[in-house]
């Protein structure tokens, strides 16, 4: 009987994580307003059935209201905007007004700030690779949606809350749930900025992006951490230098992988003239790597537990810190054609 219910388990598990990817590559491909709203939809009841599926209880099911009502409310703004884009005036004002509402809608769906507040309450109570969802391939189809029409004045407010706020909201944060979801927000704005001036260029970093919470995700998810100080008391089980330069690396510190992006995303930013944005954006990313650093740095030096020169690395822990610490290096060639 047991056996039968993991089988069905599974079974429902397969069945909506292919609707969840291939609802959001209907909605991206789409030249339908209607058909793009309807995936959407479809993309949110695959995602709260994929958190079912995993053994439901009381926080999961709180977990799954939450992210329901915020999608229903973005959903219905939406769609009064898709239907009142059919009946635009001469009036700027009715136009701002209808693309504004739009440009909201997408905005919560990502979590965007200030349309934040619900992910935080959602994020306590997910399982890690919920949570690498809802951080990254969650945001794909909105954000694409938002490229169409965008309100730069908007857009550029929200890119601004995210990147400051994020910064302040992450000071003296224990929580990892909460720390890599502002360190989401962060990387949203650096995401928006790029829509906003290259398409390919954003393909990059969200791909990129992908990967480092990826990579951070599963190695919370493996052993189960919640809490900074867990992965302090636990070091002998893993090596702890991973976490840094993961951290590091999603910071946007040369040589790591995700220098690359951000580089490019400055260099294309200074090309276009934005150079307060340029200086903003660059700041923000020092103090994010200050965190980081102060997160981790004390514990290193303090511990007199741990070994620098007697850490035993397996190949899996070796090979993805080369990855993570060249490839970076590999990719300064291309950087000479953008």
């Amino acid at each position: 009987m047991i056996n039968l219910l993991i089988k069905i388990n599974t079974s429902n598990f397969w069945l909506f994580f292919n609707l969840l990817i291939f609802s959001t590559l209907l909605c991206i491909s789409s030249n339908s307003w209607f058909f793009m709203w309807m995936m959407l939809e479809m993309n949110m009841i695959s995602f709260i059935a994929l958190m079912n599926n995993k053994s439901p209880n009381i926080y999961l099911s709180e977990s799954m209201i939450i992210y329901f009502l915020n999608q229903v409310l973005a959903s219905i703004i939406l769609l009064f905007s898709l239907i009142s884009m059919n009946f635009l005036y001469e009036s700027s004002l009715f136009n701002f007004l209808i693309l504004s509402l739009f440009n909201i809608s997408m905005m919560m769906k990502m979590g965007s700030i200030p349309f934040h507040f619900w992910i935080l309450n959602l994020i306590n109570k997910m399982m890690w690779m919920d949570i690498f969802m809802i951080l990254s391939w969650q945001k794909l189809a909105p954000m694409i949606m938002l490229s169409y029409y965008m309100m730069y004045p908007l857009l550029e407010i929200s890119i601004l809350l995210s990147l400051i706020l994020s910064i302040l909201f992450m000071m003296n944060i224990q929580c990892l749930k909460k720390i890599m979801t502002f360190s989401s927000i962060n990387n949203l704005s650096w995401m928006m900025m790029c829509m906003k001036m290259n398409n390919f260029l954003w393909s990059i970093y969200f791909s990129i992006y992908m990967i480092m919470i990826f990579n951070l995700s599963m190695m919370f998810y493996m052993y189960n951490f919640n809490y900074m100080n867990q992965i302090f008391h636990n070091f002998f089980n893993m090596n702890l230098n991973y976490y840094l330069i993961n951290f590091l690396s999603l910071g946007g510190l040369p040589p790591f992988l995700g220098f690359f992006p951000k580089w490019m995303t400055i260099k294309m930013m200074i090309l276009n003239k934005f150079i307060m944005f340029s200086i903003i954006m660059i700041m923000s990313s020092l103090f994010l790597l200050k965190i980081y650093i102060q997160m981790f740095l004390p514990n290193i030096i303090l511990s007199k537990k741990i070994k620098w020169m007697k850490y035993n690395f397996n190949y899996f822990h070796s090979s993805v810190l080369s990855l993570l610490t060249f490839m970076s290096i590999f990719f300064l060639p291309i950087l000479m054609f953008f």
